[in-house]
């Protein structure tokens, strides 16, 4: 009777042991083993933009294999709807959410409360600093905890037509923007009746211009200009600052200099608000160049496949001693809403990220790398070399919400070219409305 009950008790043990092995893999349950809870995780789900299926299966199904009966599941989303999608899962307790998104760079301050940072021991500030561009830091982690890992990193670059530039007999790209200017004065004719024949560049307006915002923000960096104090909560890029000649605000000095070529009275008079869109006009031969970044490089050879065009860094300010690029990037962030598979999340972020993972994604996606040790390996390529080469030198600001910025960039430009506003009041206007949304921010008043 008793070696019976023995078997019973052993058939019994067996029985529950195979149960709480079942609720672990399969029900997402937990045991208890040394103390500690150990979770078994059956599916992540990972929100994209822009990237199809087919860039993450080889990545997913590897790290699928590495955690047996883990589902994880991709979804991308419309560039359109991306962002107003994704806050809304994550604003509302009642919906699931995303475990991993894609985070553009200027989104942190939007997203932060809604993310969780990687633990410092897994990816101290040492090893971004390491690992990345300076940018990277300064977007992703301007408090010294990671929130998003890149997985590349694009920057403002010049796009010039070969053959109008061979017509004129420049023999090359502008490298500073004193050569740029002297090129648009070259290539530019305007007739008798003041309308532009030829445009030499697609620059000095808001609303028909991609990227118009970005180029003025790079021109007020490169020019000195303190975008933001989050400190004082305040926006301060039409302050003035010190220089051998004097005290000059960089803020309006840029903005003068970039609506200049739009303006009908200035030597410089390239474009107006009449003109095509820029990548139309780029690609249809109408303007000689267009700013803008890598990806575009495909769109230009799919609208126009004979368009005889390259691609050159972004121009500088003569005789500046620090190279300052533009980025604009994604990055790899996990949400709060990812609950008990925080970790595993974390480590599918950092998987998707690590040297070999971002060696593939540049591969099959055609974008520049955001690790410094893909460099070296990428800058031999004719497209995205220089693009990989201007990511040490890209330089960002804080934006308390980049959307409502970019309007109130855009409503600076039209300010002046539209409205013929003083450009130092336009660039006044425009510090004090993004000061009030930080005010808000900040204080919630």
């Amino acid at each position: 009777m008793g070696q019976q009950v023995s078997k019973l008790q052993i058939a019994l043990f067996a029985g529950l042991f195979a149960g709480l092995i079942f609720l672990v893999l399969f029900l997402g349950g937990y045991i208890k083993l040394g103390g500690k809870q150990i979770f078994k995780v059956n599916e992540l789900t990972f929100w994209g933009v822009f990237d199809d299926q087919e860039v993450w299966d080889d990545a997913i199904g590897e790290f699928s294999r590495k955690h047996p009966g883990l589902d994880v599941i991709y979804k991308k989303i419309s560039t359109d709807e991306y962002e107003q999608e994704v806050l809304k899962q994550l604003a509302n307790p009642k919906l699931p959410g995303p475990d991993v998104i894609y985070v553009h760079n200027t989104w942190l301050p939007k997203f932060q409360d809604n993310l969780q940072p990687f633990p410092e021991k897994s990816i101290p500030i040492t090893q971004v600093r390491s690992t990345y561009p300076d940018v990277v830091e300064t977007d992703f982690a301007p408090d010294g905890q990671m929130y998003a890992l890149p997985l590349y990193l694009d920057t403002l670059a010049l796009y010039y037509n070969k053959d109008i530039f061979n017509a004129a007999r420049i023999t090359r790209p502008p490298k500073t923007w004193e050569e740029f200017q002297n090129d648009v004065k070259e290539i530019s004719r305007i007739d008798a009746n003041g309308e532009i024949v030829n445009s030499a560049a697609a620059i000095g307006t808001a609303r028909n211009i991609n990227r118009s915002t970005d180029i003025l923000a790079l021109l007020m960096l490169q020019s000195g200009a303190k975008m933001v104090s989050r400190e004082d909560k305040a926006a301060t890029f039409s302050e003035l600052v010190s220089t051998p000649d004097g005290y000059r605000s960089p803020g309006v000095g840029a903005l003068s200099f970039y609506t200049d070529f739009a303006n009908p009275l200035s030597s410089s008079y390239t474009w107006n608000e009449k003109l095509d869109y820029s990548i139309d006009a780029f690609y249809a031969g109408k303007t000689a160049m267009m700013f803008n970044y890598s990806h575009h490089i495909k769109t230009i050879r799919d609208k126009s496949s004979s368009l005889n065009f390259g691609v050159a860094s972004m121009p500088q300010p003569k005789d500046q001693t620090r190279v300052i690029n533009y980025p604009n990037y994604w990055g790899l962030a996990v949400t709060q809403k990812a609950g008990k598979a925080t970790d595993l999340a974390l480590e599918f972020a950092q998987f998707l990220t690590d040297k070999a993972q971002a060696q593939n994604y540049a591969y099959y996606t055609n974008r520049p790398v955001a690790r410094r040790d893909l460099i070296e390996w990428q800058e031999t390529d004719p497209d995205l070399g220089l693009f990989a080469d201007q990511a040490l030198t890209a330089v960002s600001w804080w934006q308390i919400d980049n959307s409502a910025v970019e309007k109130i960039f855009a409503d600076m430009i039209d300010a002046v070219v539209l409205d013929h506003e003083f450009v130092d009041r336009a660039v006044e206007d425009a510090q004090e409305k993004i000061s009030v949304l930080m005010h808000k921010a900040f204080t919630g008043r």
